[in-house]
């Protein structure tokens, strides 16, 4: 048997356990092929340039552009010693998964509606338009002082989406802010430090309490130490003005039925309802009219009204008066 055989385009060599071939298959590139796979035991060199070596790791030069790799174990650096892996698809039009991405520059998005995912949640973080950005989340989004660190605040919402509560909750996870569409609640003491606070939508709105005959409730207090109890139960320390019903008893005056109080130290000083009271002097700089008729005339600015007798019906009303 002929273990070299030639024809036209190729030269053959033969063995017991395959060929190869060599020659010009074409006018345009030489051939070598070979029914097994090729095994070199020395070094390779191309345009005495080395692109294979006879143990160990090696590497391919290549100047220009690769066509297709399908998979590459490990790629080496001709620069470095390190190896840099390629163990996934790593195309533009690929999905592949890191450990870490650094960059020194910006992390750019080309789309509308795209952005962050996380797949563990399934919670997506994009631009909407160019006005909103956009958060998915079943209730909001916290502020920690560290990665899984200690609560701040959180930015919430609960209900149902459109007509849900919305507002901020405090750092032990309790409602500060909560607003619906109708509606804005504060939950906690609320200070404005510098303005005041104006009503200007309307004529008729105001303060609005809690109605109930049997408490006292808050209108003005002078300092935080001189309030009502915060149930209303009592008069507490209030340097103010209270809100209430003669139904209460205490602090309020029988007969006057709803009314003002002014007080001072939880003691009632003056009473405004259906009637007047007050534990001190009433003072006028012009006449007092019982039914539209003068019954003192003042006289000097200095003046009061000392005792005002009346006696039993029938009798002459009996003013006395003092000057000082």
């Amino acid at each position: 048997t002929r273990r070299w055989v030639t024809d036209g385009a190729w030269n053959y060599f033969y063995t017991d356990y395959g060929n190869i071939r060599l020659g010009p298959a074409n006018a345009s590139w030489a051939h070598i092929y070979a029914d097994l796979p090729f095994y070199f035991n020395q070094e390779l060199y191309v345009n005495n340039v080395q692109v294979v070596k006879n143990a160990g790791t090696w590497g391919i030069s290549i100047t220009g552009n690769a066509a297709t790799a399908t998979t590459a174990a490990t790629a080496t650096n001709a620069d470095t010693t390190d190896n840099y892996h390629l163990n996934q698809d790593v195309r533009t039009t690929g999905s592949p998964t890191f450990a870490d991405v650094y960059t020194n520059g910006w992390l750019r998005n080309n789309n509308v509606d795209t952005g962050l995912y996380n797949t563990a949640t399934a919670k997506h973080f994009y631009s909407g338009d160019a006005s909103y950005w956009v958060m998915d989340s079943a209730n909001g989004m916290q502020l920690r002082s560290g990665h899984n660190g200690t609560v701040t605040g959180t930015l919430y919402w609960d209900g149902t989406a459109g007509t849900n509560n919305f507002g901020l909750l405090s750092p032990d996870g309790s409602w500060a802010v909560q607003t619906t569409n109708s509606s804005v609640r504060l939950y906690h003491s609320t200070y404005i430090d510098s303005a005041n606070l104006y009503f200007t939508n309307n004529y008729g709105y105001g303060m609005v309490g809690l109605y109930s005959d049997i408490r006292y409730q808050a209108v003005f207090a002078m300092g935080d130490a001189y309030k009502l109890a915060a149930d209303g139960t009592t008069p507490g320390s209030l340097y103010g003005i209270a809100w209430t019903h003669s139904n209460i008893g205490g602090q309020s005056k029988a007969g006057l039925s709803h009314q003002m109080l002014v007080m001072e130290n939880g003691v009632t000083k003056t009473a405004l309802g259906s009637g007047v009271w007050t534990s001190g002097n009433i003072q006028a700089t012009g006449n007092i009219l019982p039914n539209n008729q003068a019954v003192y005339g003042l006289r000097a600015n200095d003046g009061y009204f000392d005792t005002i007798n009346t006696g039993s019906a029938g009798d002459p009303l009996e003013i006395n008066y003092r000057t000082a």
